[in-house]
């Protein structure tokens, strides 16, 4: 491992598909959250909330989730795939 100032090309080249796998990785575990309830922590702490705060009126069903999840992980997965090719 290399600190990027002190890299020959040659090391920065091997590591070039390590860094894209990791930013990869960080964008599925990113957008999971969008999809279902499950696929983040973020989102399992806000039904929490909207289940305490059912006497205010909200109410987060998956269904209600899954009307804006879906379309908004089809979204950003189709703009991140155009940024990730190329």
């Amino acid at each position: 491992m290399c600190l990027l100032s002190y890299c020959s090309e040659d090391e920065l080249l091997h590591q070039q598909p390590l860094a894209e796998s990791m930013l990869i990785f960080a964008w599925v575990s990113t957008v999971a959250g969008n999809l279902s309830f499950l696929g983040s922590a973020a989102i399992l702490i806000v039904c929490e909330q909207a289940y305490r705060a059912q006497h205010f009126g909200y109410n987060l069903s998956f269904l209600s989730h899954l009307k804006f999840g879906f379309p908004s992980t089809l979204i950003v997965t189709a703009i991140s795939l155009m940024l990730i090719q190329g």
